[in-house]
């Protein structure tokens, strides 16, 4: 762990991408289980998890996604200016890469791929002529030397005729109330269908709240015993 923050923050620091390229040219085994070849791969995004995981500075948080999830101290890794300095850099480079899209996507996070349901993911990408293009793809579709692609769905959608059709509809909703009062109608409706997906978010929160309750008595034992501290 301390090898992949020296790595992040060196002079001539890798990104995430190539620190998981030298993990997985070195031979140093991933943390998941290996019933699959592609486990013996680092992926960007493990990387990535760890720079930004907390516990790894000695600060576990318990039930991280609940209202009132609880720091608990553990021992560190990496001193907390190590981390720091690590998160500044990620944030940085998050900006960075947020400026470079210089188109709005209204879709973004909210349409879904046909083929598999996955989330749209945003691309842009630059032609002859200074010319720039923004589209929507399928976020597992695009080829991925460790998970490898996922859905077939290979089709890419222009986003300006997309987002300004999205845009024309909704200045037309707004106009007409009752077309407004319709819709929304329309939408409560398809909340109570069984292939919502918003039920299916809302089963595994509550499954969380339930697991972050059941655990909650254990933390207040070892807290007892002194075996952990607040921060």
């Amino acid at each position: 762990m301390k090898e992949i923050y020296g790595l992040y923050l060196d002079i001539d620091g890798l990104g995430t991408t190539a620190i998981a390229s030298y993990l997985t040219n070195k031979g140093i085994p991933t943390r998941r289980p290996k019933p699959r070849p592609r486990h013996d791969s680092w992926h960007n995004s493990m990387v990535g998890k760890i720079l930004s995981n907390s516990v790894y500075r000695g600060k576990f948080i318990h039930g991280r996604r609940s209202p009132d999830p609880i720091p608990v101290t553990v021992p560190p890794i990496v001193s907390n200016d190590v981390w720091e300095a690590a998160e500044c850099k990620r944030k940085a480079r998050r900006k960075h890469r947020l400026v470079a899209y210089d188109h709005p996507f209204l879709l973004q996070g909210l349409a879904r791929c046909s083929g598999c349901g996955s989330v749209m993911a945003r691309r842009r990408n630059s032609g002859g002529a200074n010319k720039v293009y923004h589209y929507y793809r399928c976020s597992t579709a695009r080829y991925d030397k460790v998970y490898r692609r996922k859905c077939q769905q290979h089709a890419i959608f222009p986003a300006a005729p997309i987002d300004a059709d999205l845009w024309k509809w909704v200045k037309t909703l707004l106009n007409e109330p009752s077309r407004l009062r319709m819709e929304f109608q329309e939408y409560r409706s398809s909340l109570q269908s069984d292939d919502n997906p918003v039920r299916g978010k809302l089963a595994k929160k509550r499954k969380l709240i339930s697991s972050t309750e059941r655990g909650l008595p254990q933390l207040v034992y070892l807290f007892k015993k002194e075996k952990i501290s607040e921060t």
